[in-house]
């Protein structure tokens, strides 16, 4: 793993003068371009009140109008969303604030098997065939062309809320001839921010719905909660409108959770009040949301989060964590057997596997990706051919990349970073030498890099620096925790801990006699690779059976700085990214 160090700001002494915070701190607030006081302020007390005006949307005020006529004239309305927690949430949130308002609304998610990704045609014939008028796609929609054009074509009228790309033909983007089309990817976009997810977005035109239409919003802190977990679990950038959902998010998921579905499944996963992070969003209730999808339906999910019933919100709050166990399970298994296949000296990694459940096949990519740091596909058998899923690197955009290639596909959508596609199986070889041959990638390129502010002295490391730097969250893609760096640090205890005793607890000793907790997680192979060779055997077995051993080893770490919690007592640790 390389280290990038940025160079010095010489001014940040005087930038943490000016803003009141430590030196380490004002260092990370310039590497991300806030150079004044005000631009800090905005940052870290940012509002709802900072959100660009939504009428700046291609046709938001024309579907707003659609949709109020809808409503008026109680026609049936239906929902066409996604089976993951983007999907899911979007379609929460349209079908909560259109229900509360005794609108005739219906939702469909697709099945991940037999629908596939997006709109499908056959969907669109079922929905017709219960007499919808009005179709709203959430999630997806920009590049269903010829099913909006079929729904049109049965007398509906159609919304598309989506956060994907346009087609595009000849750098001229073609865009379905929906009723509305609202997306911030659209190239004739308006609207200041581009990054919201669907959830995002579904939570703005709401919200502005029942303003258009004089209401009251009294969803606003239930579906707010939702846009933020969307947007967690979505992956997109933690700038702008998102981070105004992920904060407001976080704070309610912390103090008051006004979803019945959403209390239930917090309890079943242990989540307490005060204990909840964007980690908990999108490694804990994300999998779980993104489970039923993968393994089930969607709909289950769905359905968690809208019903009133305290029994029925139990018993899905219970399958989704069951649902979410098995699909571990599976996918550790199938992960391991396709990373014995990869060979690393090829820059795009095209993986076929006929025996891989096409549900985990995002997540298996994922898996190789971040091993190998590669841009990974990963396919397997379907019931029409073969289905795939990518996932990306930073410095290769995979939907620009695969789109050059779109007539070896039946079907393809995504974005810069991951990718769903069918394919003929006779096409997969074809594929791989076409991506490896025109990927472009410099080897430098394909070694993961660790970005870190600066180097602090260990003996600089505090516990107000931990709390300074909680002002920061939340945090994610575009605004990633704060790394930092300390050259030859000096290690004096080792003690392995967790079920498979992969994680490293550290104690590091200052040269004033500090003592500093780290934590060193799948750390434990890389310690034993920096134990000393004539290491005591007694320090060995201490180590090796997960007491604390004394050593003195001496290294260069990179790490987070973090808040150790316990016993009502706050903690200073260091969260290890490397060592060298």
């Amino acid at each position: 793993m390389k280290w990038k160090i940025l160079s010095p700001d010489p001014r940040t002494e005087a930038f943490a003068r000016e803003i009141l915070l430590l030196p380490p701190v004002a260092a990370a607030l310039l590497s991300r371009a806030m150079e004044d006081k005000k631009a800090v302020e905005d940052y870290i007390n940012v509002s709802s009140s900072a959100l660009p005006d939504a009428y700046l949307m291609n046709d938001f005020k024309k579907a707003l109008a659609l949709l109020d006529d809808a409503v008026e004239k109680k026609q049936k309305i239906y929902i066409y969303g996604d089976y993951d927690a983007d999907g899911v949430m979007s379609t929460v949130i349209l079908y909560r604030a259109l229900w509360e308002l005794g609108a005739d609304v219906h939702y469909y998610v697709p099945h991940r098997v037999y629908d596939g990704y997006g709109l499908n045609s056959a969907a669109v014939e079922r929905i017709a065939g219960e007499g919808c008028n009005m179709l709203i796609t959430c999630d997806n929609g920009i590049a269903a062309l010829d099913e909006i054009a079929l729904a049109k074509k049965h007398g509906m009228r159609v919304i598309i809320l989506d956060h994907h790309e346009p087609i595009c033909t000849d750098e001229e983007q073609v865009l379905p001839h929906a009723d509305a089309v609202v997306d911030c990817k659209r190239t004739d976009n308006t609207y200041p921010f581009r990054d919201m997810c669907a959830g995002g977005l579904c939570y703005r035109f709401v919200k502005e719905f029942y303003k258009y239409t004089g209401r009251k919003f009294s969803l606003d802190r239930e579906l707010v909660t939702f846009a933020g977990i969307a947007t967690v679990c979505d992956i997109v950038s933690l700038r702008g409108d998102n981070r105004v959902f992920v904060k407001n998010a976080l704070y309610l998921l912390n103090n008051a959770v006004y979803n019945r579905g959403l209390c239930a499944l917090l309890n079943l996963l242990g989540k307490e009040k005060g204990t909840i992070s964007t980690y908990t969003i999108g490694f804990n209730i994300g999998p779980c949301i993104n489970a039923v999808g993968r393994l089930e339906t969607a709909a289950e999910a769905v359905e968690l989060f809208i019903t009133t019933d305290r029994e029925k919100a139990e018993d899905y709050a219970k399958l989704l964590v069951q649902t979410n166990k098995e699909r571990q399970e599976i996918t550790d298994s199938a992960a391991q057997r396709l990373i014995d296949t990869v060979d690393p000296s090829q820059a795009v990694q095209v993986l076929y596997d006929p025996d891989i459940h096409e549900s985990v096949a995002g997540l298996i990519a994922s898996r190789v990706k971040e091993k190998f740091y590669r841009p990974t596909l990963v396919i397997t058998n379907a019931e029409n051919g073969c289905k795939g899923s990518g996932r990306s690197v930073e410095e290769y955009d995979m939907f620009g990349k695969m789109s050059v290639y779109r007539e070896l596909f039946t079907k393809f959508g995504g974005h810069t970073m991951a990718c769903g596609f069918s394919i003929p199986y006779e096409n997969i070889d074809v594929l791989r030498k076409a991506l490896n041959e025109t990927c472009g990638l410099d080897p430098k390129e394909l070694e993961p890099t660790l970005k870190l502010v600066c180097e602090i002295p260990l003996d600089d490391l505090n516990i107000e620096l931990a709390y300074q730097l909680e002002k920061l969250e939340p945090f994610g893609k575009d605004n990633e925790k704060p790394r930092y760096c300390t050259r030859a640090a000096r290690i004096a205890t080792v003690r392995l801990v967790g079920a498979k005793k992969s994680i490293a607890q550290l104690t590091f000793l200052s040269p004033s006699g500090k003592q500093i907790r780290g934590i060193f997680f799948d750390g434990a192979d890389r310690i034993r690779e920096l134990m000393p060779a004539n290491s005591d055997k007694e320090v060995l077995d201490k180590f090796e059976n997960g007491f604390s051993a004394e050593v003195d080893i001496t290294a260069d770490i990179a790490y987070t700085v973090e808040i150790n919690s316990f016993n009502g007592r706050d903690y200073l640790q260091i969260n290890i990214a490397d060592i060298q």
